[in-house]
């Protein structure tokens, strides 16, 4: 049984890492952002409950797209834009928040990073009206308030919360369902809504769906990306 998981989870952190390569192309599509953002907390919920239904998934945790890492990059490149406009209108307080190395954001403790979040969200907020030669939009802000919403929810399962490995084993199948489900029923249907507009991140997705016996390493995106584009076809 925890092989078939194994393989099963292997392919939901395929699709994953793929789509994550194409992430330039649909940060600006405000649903798109939001359906990632709750596929991501899904996998997530697989990996806490499967450490505490003693299921070893080893080799398909080391995705480098996790929420915290994802909020990070995004406070980060949020943040350099405030920095700018601070020191344009030299509003040193607003600069001395703002003016920060990736390193120095990256590495704070969960809790932390999340006090962090939600101060720069309010900053973006108190400043929305000044920022519209920046590089700030819609889909940045939006992305940040799923981004801290998800890393709240995001704590681990602790193995209390079951009343032995069995009543976790059975909360894990049933999320391999529900997150089986969200791909068919939203994630599938938000690319093949694309597919008009990037036929190479279209058939790059439904490559990465065929996955099951793949290893321990994933499938580059570069090469799904090459495989499907050869093959020209969708294919579930």
């Amino acid at each position: 049984m925890n092989k078939n998981l194994s393989n099963k989870n292997r392919m939901f952190q395929t699709v994953n890492e793929v789509v994550e390569a194409y992430k330039s192309f649909w940060k600006t599509i405000p649903v798109f952002v939001l359906v990632m953002t709750e596929y991501r907390l899904l996998l997530e919920k697989i990996m806490t409950t499967a450490q505490a239904a003693g299921v070893n998934l080893t080799g398909v945790t080391g995705s480098k797209n996790n929420t915290l890492d994802d909020l990070g990059s995004l406070l980060f490149e949020i943040c350099s834009n405030l920095a700018l406009f601070a020191e344009r209108t030299k509003n040193m307080a607003l600069h001395a928040k703002v003016f920060l190395p990736e390193y120095e954001i990256k590495r704070k403790k969960d809790g932390d990073l999340i006090i962090y979040a939600n101060e720069v969200e309010s900053i973006v907020s108190q400043y929305k009206a000044s920022l519209t030669d920046y590089s700030i939009d819609e889909a940045d802000i939006l992305q940040l308030t799923e981004l801290i919403a998800s890393a709240k929810k995001e704590m681990p399962v602790p193995e209390a919360q079951y009343n032995d490995k069995k009543s976790a084993h059975a909360d894990l199948e049933n999320q391999f369902i529900a997150t089986d489900d969200f791909l068919e029923k939203q994630l599938d249907k938000a690319v093949d809504s694309l597919r008009n507009k990037n036929l190479a991140f279209y058939n790059a997705y439904y490559f990465s769906r065929n996955i099951k016996n793949i290893g321990i390493r994933h499938e580059t995106a570069k090469k799904a990306e090459a495989e499907s584009s050869s093959s020209g076809a969708k294919t579930k």
